[in-house]
């Protein structure tokens, strides 16, 4: 009996990384934060005010390509950077530190890495941002 290349046992969590279209996820990371700060110092030299503004989401995401049934590149190994995206990791009624996916604003793919090897399936890293002050198209 040959052995199987991969065994799970018990229940997976609910709250755990799901595989995007085209994609074996491997790694989905999620950095939300301001990109700018406004810091004021008082005449003490110690900050008196501090401010945050535009706020803003970064993903990375990455995991080894599925190909279709022909052996082509389809999902997000397949999206052109620039464009928006729609993500399984960020979808529904998800919300990761304050962002909401279901606020309906602008996910962006900025930039896509795709690794080759002898010895490894083809992998691709994306990397991009939620922008909730933009509507989705």
């Amino acid at each position: 009996m040959p052995l199987d290349p991969f065994v799970e046992y018990g229940t997976r969590p609910e709250y755990d990384y799901a595989n995007e279209t085209g994609l074996l996820t491997e790694k989905c990371s999620f950095k939300a934060g301001y990109k700018k700060w406004v810091e004021r110092e008082n005449y003490n030299r110690i900050d008196g005010y501090v401010r945050g503004e535009n706020p803003q989401m970064t993903f990375d995401i990455s995991g080894r390509i599925i190909p279709d049934g022909g052996g082509h590149v389809q999902g997000i190994p397949a999206q052109i950077v620039g464009t928006p995206v729609a993500l399984a990791n960020f979808t529904g009624t998800t919300v990761i530190h304050g962002f909401d996916a279901a606020a309906g604003k602008l996910i962006l793919l900025k930039d896509a890495t795709r690794e080759l090897s002898d010895s490894e399936e083809p992998k691709t890293m994306i990397q991009g941002a939620f922008y909730p002050g933009i509507a989705a198209e």
